[in-house]
Formats: C-alpha cells, structure tokens, sequence
C-alpha cells in the first residue's frame, strides 16, 4: 500500500529545523504506534522534507540536518538524544558511512538507516540500507524494524 504525501517545500529557512506539522491521523508501520526521535540526514533539501514529514506523519519525532557535519554537531550536542539516524551516504563535508562512525563512537549501538541511490555496503549491527528511490511504506518499515531490535 502506497501512503500519498502531500509535498510542500519552504526552499528559504535553515536547513536543521523540527517537523511540526499536526496531521489529522496518525499510523504507524505496520499497524502499531510509531515513537521515537529520529535525526533524518540529507543533502537534497527536497528529500530531507520529503522523509521528514513521513516519519512525523507516521507519528516520530524528528529533526533534520543538510549533512553530515551539520548532523554530526546537532547529535554530539543534543541533550535528550536520538533512537535512530536515518541519513543519506553521499554528501558533501562529510558522508554517510563517515558520520555513522563518528556517532557510533559517542553513542556506540545507536541505529542507523544509510539511504542512497547508490550501491551500499552490508550495514552490521542495528544498521540497515535502504536504497533510492524507495516507496513510503519501505522506509517506514525499516524505521519501525531498527527501533524495534533497538
């Protein structure tokens, strides 16, 4: 089953900011309650929006960052913490792959969901790769798994 998205953009404005919208109805994958803060990681404003309102309308917390430096300060720094990171492998300043070791140092056992429209690596551990383009229901359900093994 494919979740329509209604996609709306704010191209100026910082590029970490909280999702916030109030959807009328929240769902969950699978058909359960869907919790937990998520740091979602893209370059591609139009993706990073479009993967932010999904997860908040599927009823987690999330926050974003344009990269991996951004993400990286935003995570290191945060004083409640993330469950999950869901970040893009390809990007400028700091990749992917590179910003899931220097979390993993910090918070060693912290999921992570690499996306990319690239080959990927196996991901060990909590870890999973999910490769673009993907339809809403795989990344919701790959959300929902590494939250649950956490």
């Amino acid at each position: 089953m494919t979740v329509p998205v209604r996609l709306e953009l704010e191209v100026d404005g910082p590029s970490h900011a909280s999702w916030s919208p109030e959807p009328e109805e929240r769902f969950g994958s699978g058909g359960f309650v869907a919790s937990g803060r998520v740091l979602v990681v893209d370059d591609e404003q139009i993706v990073r929006t479009w993967i932010a309102r999904l997860l908040d309308e599927a009823g987690y917390a999330v926050e974003v960052a344009a990269d991996g430096v951004e993400a990286l300060r935003f995570a290191l720094e945060d004083p409640i913490g993330f469950d999950l990171i869901v970040t893009d492998v390809r990007m400028p300043r700091m990749d992917g792959w590179q910003l899931g070791r220097r979390i993993l140092e910090e918070r060693p056992g912290l999921p992570i969901l690499y996306i990319s429209g690239y080959d990927g690596h196996a991901a060990p551990g909590p870890h999973a790769f999910l490769r673009k383009p993907f339809e809403s229901e795989d990344l919701l359900r790959h959300v929902a798994e590494l939250l649950r093994e956490r």
